[in-house]
């Protein structure tokens, strides 16, 4: 996984750990969204993912689009149960019975309760 992030100024030091001793790293809890599904095939197709353990195996800086310092981040997934994404993990949160909760008034799809009523979210026309 790459990750990025955006800074307005320069960071000094610039060391990065080699690939050998990426074990030794502090672990980091991964949870991705559904908004970066146009930027991740790893995206879960609804809401929010919990994917696991990863370290980071290097940095870098990149000059993004708009002129500023980018640090990209390289991170492996080190976890011992299967990744979310794969067909065991898929099947892990099957036999767990793993399932997605939603809020009290939410809908899947983008609707709430309160405006299931009057047919969605389209306003009533008034009367005059």
């Amino acid at each position: 996984a790459v990750v990025s992030t955006q800074s307005r100024e320069a960071v000094v030091s610039t060391q990065s750990t080699g690939a050998e001793e990426w074990t030794e790293g502090r672990p980091i809890r991964v949870v991705r969204s559904s908004k970066l599904a146009k930027h991740s095939k790893y995206a879960p197709s609804e809401g929010y993912r919990y994917d696991g353990i990863y370290k980071l195996v290097k940095y870098w800086p990149e000059q993004g689009k708009s002129g500023f310092l980018v640090w990209r981040y390289f991170l492996r997934r080190d976890d011992p149960e299967p990744a979310p994404w794969t067909p065991e993990g898929k099947k892990r949160s099957k036999e767990l019975g793993l399932k997605m909760i939603y809020p009290e008034g939410f809908l899947p799809g983008g609707e709430n309760k309160e405006n299931q009523g009057n047919g969605g979210s389209k306003k009533r026309k008034r009367e005059s």
